[in-house]
């Protein structure tokens, strides 16, 4: 369900930097399902006042320890405020505006129980605890449902965050990007004035290669324009009708990526950073030039990443 490799660290960490990154407001943030603590860990290194780690097994939380090495032991934090609860209720416990950032990485979502994280209906209610401005931010394994259920995923999203962007944490591994009133202004020029007044962060996303302005453009993959058109229509996943679960027929070799995901103007989230060196040859793989054969799980379609 986790792991501490390079890849791992760099899209769990990147759910966390991003939305940290791109706002100015650092008071309460709530990571939902913990795992080793990567996206906690990466949390903790904003100026955040507060942040609760939320998973429902005791047992997890108690195997911090063992990845210490990676998550800094981050429970150990005097911000931190551990809850064993069920992520989908927890926020109900929230007073309604007092998150900065929700951020979760369910189990692979075609597991029985965990399209209730990603239904309409809990949206709405995350939404109803973010501040005006506050962001959400949650993994998407597209590979592991057929085509037609990320979509009823996605649009889930997007009813409740309009602005939402799909982003490539590292190849494969997508992330669902929301903001309460607005789309997020991935503009670097705000992100390196954030970097520099906050060095353990910029040691970080270094460390994960995500300091650059080219690989910031490369990690979106689909704007808020192009995902709203491309999810316009489709009925959404809710509470009552969990398809990620009733339709994901297993495959042992994944499900292929549909090159609607990829849209050439995706990297002008970034403003100016869109134009650097590079960023026009991820512009061409997002139109669709990789291999018809190509499984998502074994494709990368960011700009090359690997330590």
């Amino acid at each position: 369900m986790s792991g501490t490799v390079w890849g791992s660290q760099r899209y769990m960490r990147a759910m966390a930097h991003v939305p940290l990154l791109l706002t100015a407001a650092q008071r309460r943030a709530v990571v939902i399902c913990f795992g080793v603590g990567n996206t906690a860990h990466a949390a903790s290194l904003h100026p955040l006042e507060s942040l609760d780690a939320v998973d429902l097994s005791r047992h997890v939380l108690e195997h911090t320890g063992y990845f210490a090495g990676t998550n800094g032991n981050v429970l150990a934090d005097p911000r931190v405020h551990v809850t064993v609860s069920d992520g989908r209720q927890h926020p109900r416990m929230l007073p309604e505006g007092s998150l900065d950032l929700v951020t979760l990485k369910p189990p692979t979502i075609d597991f029985a129980g965990v399209a209730g994280l990603y239904s309409r209906g809990f949206y709405a209610l995350a939404a109803s605890r973010l501040r005006e401005g506050g962001f959400i931010s949650q993994w998407l394994p597209l590979y592991r449902v057929p085509h037609e259920v990320g979509v009823s995923m996605a649009r889930a999203f997007v009813e409740v965050f309009p602005g939402a962007n799909v982003l490539s944490g590292h190849g494969a591994e997508f992330i669902l990007l929301g903001r309460k009133g607005a789309a997020a202004d991935g503009a670097f020029d705000a992100v390196e004035a954030r970097l520099e007044a906050r060095p353990a962060v910029r040691a970080d996303v270094e460390r994960v290669r995500l300091s650059s302005s080219a690989k910031w453009a490369g990690l979106s993959v689909l704007s808020p324009a192009a995902l709203a058109q491309f999810t316009a229509g489709v009925e959404p996943l809710t509470d009552d009708w969990p398809v990620s679960e009733n339709a994901s027929g297993h495959r042992a070799d994944g499900h292929r990526l549909d090159p609607s995901w990829f849209h050439p103007d995706a990297a002008a989230w970034c403003g100016p950073c869109a134009a650097e060196p590079g960023v026009d040859r991820w512009v061409q793989a997002q139109a669709g030039r990789f291999p018809e054969e190509a499984f998502l799980s074994d494709a990368s379609f960011n700009l090359p990443d690997a330590p």
